[in-house]
């Protein structure tokens, strides 16, 4: 097993305060390609502000949806 580190990972992404809150939440991907030397191709950041997640300084809690019966 190898980890990655990625803005949601650090001290940073829970260290912000107000209006910052939320900027730099995101993951890292790693793009794996068993025909590429050391497989991994390539690694990047996807932040949620680019996936157009709102990224408001409150909470926004949601209500839990239940499972699917194929699911249990």
């Amino acid at each position: 097993m190898e980890l990655g580190y990625g803005p949601g990972t650090g001290f940073g992404a829970y260290g912000l305060s107000g209006a910052e809150r939320n900027r730099v939440r995101g993951a890292r991907v790693f793009e794996l390609d068993e025909n590429h030397p050391g497989i991994y191709k390539d690694t990047r950041l996807v932040f949620a502000k680019d996936l157009g997640i709102d990224l408001t300084a409150n909470d926004q809690p949601i209500v839990p949806q239940p499972l699917d019966p194929r699911q249990l």
